[in-house]
């Protein structure tokens, strides 16, 4: 079954990409060029969730080209099947074979397995780590005006989780959607995104019961977390014009709350390593990123009988204006007169210890909310500045 849907998978690639030339000189507009990297090698070692690898790259593929015109759209698969084909030298080879303009843009994709060092992010792979910093290098040197690198994978100093692929409509669009348009064609400079943050792993959908039918629910189709969530987001606004900043921060709680969903009592990495309780995006440079100074939260807040931190003020340009109720699954503002009793899993009793808590937190914080009498509690999942 998984080599049938290899199979396929390679076929549709090869249909829906045949005809397109290097550069697009026709092309009205910038191009993207994107490189859907999937390591599927035996030294990966998925086992029977290589499936989820396998989604990945197909859910990615099938989002540019739903939301890209033909013309305006060129792909190159690379799907590391072999050891010997799962190489940094390999990938970079991909890299340096692509053709573009100054105006295209230029989105590179890997799904696999990851870690960090001393060095900085790698893609793990059979022949040895490729790092990310290499990766950004051989992009540089290609001169597109937008680069992207998009990666789903962990970032520790190990981890590894069936069906085959929804139909890919081989349809192309007349013109390039609004959500694309604004993403991949219209920005400069760099996007930079991973799928978790320094020392976590990054985690697959867990298989559904043997009686559940994942055609009747997206949810319970295979793939990782976070290119689950990405190519959703995708689906669901591909009719409106979104910043990279908007994305980053609706994709971390969308990725935080599929987290918990799919493993309610948190999960470890591997054996022996600790169980996370969540997992966070991790944006490492994106067009209009706040810089990362200054206050994360901009709230104002006090000590409270020795129970919490009050908040006392919610600027209006603070992320506290714009945060998710968990309960009520929807975006609202924290108020003034709210106590803070918990972040990130640690008691909060002062004002000093949010501070701390704030410190060290991922850029999705999780808070547990009191009014001043002590009762109601909730749940809040905050994304901070920075």
């Amino acid at each position: 079954m998984k080599t049938s849907f290899r199979l396929y998978f390679t076929v549709v690639l090869i249909f829906l990409t045949a005809g397109s030339s290097v550069p697009m000189a026709g092309a009205a507009g910038p191009v993207v060029h994107a490189v859907i990297v999937g390591d599927t090698s035996p030294a990966a070692q998925w086992g029977k969730y290589v499936v989820n690898v396998t989604m990945d790259t197909t859910n990615m593929f099938s989002a540019l080209t739903a939301n890209l015109p033909q013309a305006r759209c060129q792909v190159y698969p690379l799907t590391l099947e072999e050891d010997d084909w799962s190489t940094p030298e390999n990938v970079l080879g991909q890299i340096q074979e692509v053709s573009l303009r100054p105006e295209d843009t230029f989105l590179f994709y890997f799904s696999g397995h990851g870690g960090a060092d001393d060095r900085g992010h790698y893609f793990r792979l059979a022949g040895g780590k490729l790092y990310r910093s290499d990766v950004r290098a051989a992009m540089q040197k290609k001169g597109a005006r937008l680069n992207v690198v998009l990666s789903d994978c962990c970032n520790v100093r190990g981890d590894g989780f069936a069906y085959f692929a929804p139909g890919i409509d081989d349809r192309s669009p007349s013109r390039p959607s609004p959500l694309f348009e604004s993403l991949l064609l219209k920005p400069s400079g760099w996007v930079d995104v991973n799928a978790s943050s320094p020392g976590e792993a990054a985690f697959f959908r867990k298989p559904p019961p043997p009686d559940a039918d994942p055609f009747a629910d997206p949810k319970l189709m295979p793939g990782s977390l976070f290119t689950s969530e990405l190519t959703e987001f995708f689906q669901k606004r591909s009719n409106l014009s979104i910043s990279w900043h908007d994305l980053i921060r609706v994709l971390s709680v969308d990725v935080h709350l599929a987290f918990r969903a799919n493993y309610p009592r948190g999960a470890a990495p591997a054996k022996g390593l600790p169980a996370q309780t969540g997992q966070h995006v991790y944006a490492i440079e994106y067009p209009g990123m706040p810089e990362k100074s200054g206050p994360r939260t901009g709230l104002i807040v006090r000590d409270y009988q020795g129970r919490g931190a009050l908040i006392a003020t919610v600027p209006a340009d603070s992320p506290g204006r714009r945060v998710y109720d968990v309960a009520n699954q929807k975006y609202t503002a924290l108020q003034a007169g709210q106590v803070v009793v918990a972040a990130n899993e640690t008691t909060v009793k002062s004002a000093a210890d949010l501070v701390a808590a704030v410190q060290s937190s991922p850029q999705l914080m999780r808070l547990l909310v009191q009014d001043e009498r002590g009762v109601a509690t909730r749940e809040y999942l905050l994304t901070l500045r920075y």
